[in-house]
């Protein structure tokens, strides 16, 4: 430590001091934003996985206010999507984008229905169906904003491994409920023996496997949701931490330090004054009055 303080020693602490504070407030941006964008990840697919919950017993309730109303009135109340958006149609496109978004996004990207609908045109009956309804279909699918996010391990292990064991994946079920549904949307009757067969079919299939798996993802998606106000609490309280811990190294390493050169540098400023004013009483005693 030098014995007086001079303008280098000045320019070294200060730039120490200022590079402690600017090194915390750096980790916790760099730590922070990494946190917050996994946060914002586990979000958008927890929305997705919720819209598809709703989007499915939607798609389910339509089909079959569709088929019952078709019995009771006949044919003509039961026409394919080309007689106009009707409410099962409207469901059948808002399980198409939502699941479509989500398969897209998986970690397996785009499961093996796009790879056998070359060979299995039954099997990618929904899929070449949906193409023919949208516009664009993928700027549809651009509004889930699931595009570069990664899916937690928690749903993704559901969507493609299934619940448990021996559980079917979720992706296939929700696949068979779009082959499903396809064949009641595009019945020219929906209260034909092929569209309340399908209609049956779909009922047990949501009823029977589909639900269970809803309501074992429920509270993963409770948990992705709200998980993500602690962690920035969390967050916030590491970013006071680290500046408290700058400013004590900056008091104990930095200013500390400055004490005794202080002192030091002040003694001979103290003495010449005293000296000084000594000078000074002998001479007024000799000055007229």
């Amino acid at each position: 430590m030098p014995g007086s303080i001079t303008r280098e020693f000045l320019r070294k602490r200060y730039w120490t001091a200022k590079i402690a504070i600017l090194a915390a407030l750096l980790l916790c941006i760099i730590g922070g934003w990494s946190v917050v964008d996994s946060l914002q990840s586990d979000a958008h697919f927890a929305r997705a996985f919720s819209q598809l919950t709703e989007a499915t017993h939607h798609l389910r309730a339509e089909v079959q206010r569709a088929v019952n109303r078709s019995n009771e009135s006949g044919a003509d109340a039961g026409q394919g999507p080309t007689s106009g958006k009707s409410e099962l149609v409207q469901a059948f496109e808002e399980l198409v984008i939502v699941f479509t978004a989500i398969r897209n996004a998986d970690p397996d990207g785009v499961s093996e229905i796009d790879d056998d609908a070359e060979t299995d045109s039954e099997e990618a009956h929904w899929d070449l169906l949906a193409h023919r309804m949208f516009e664009n279909l993928d700027e549809e699918i651009s509004h889930v904003n699931l595009a570069g996010q990664e899916m937690p391990d928690s749903l993704a292990m559901i969507w493609e491994d299934g619940v448990g064991d021996e559980g079917p994946e979720l992706e296939e079920l929700i696949g068979e409920v779009l082959e499903l549904a396809a064949v009641i949307v595009e019945a020219e009757d929906q209260s034909s023996p092929a569209s309340r067969e399908a209609a049956g079919a779909l009922e047990d299939l949501v009823s029977a496997e589909i639900s269970p798996v809803f309501h074992t993802i429920a509270p993963i998606i409770d948990d992705e949701l709200t998980s993500g106000a602690s962690l920035i609490l969390y967050i916030l309280f590491a970013t006071a931490f680290a500046i408290v811990c700058a400013l004590i190294f900056n008091t104990l390493v930095i200013f500390a330090p400055w004490r005794r050169p202080l002192s030091r540098a002040n003694r001979p400023s103290h003495r010449s004054a005293t000296a000084r004013s000594r000078l000074r009483k002998p001479s007024a005693v000799f000055l007229p009055s």
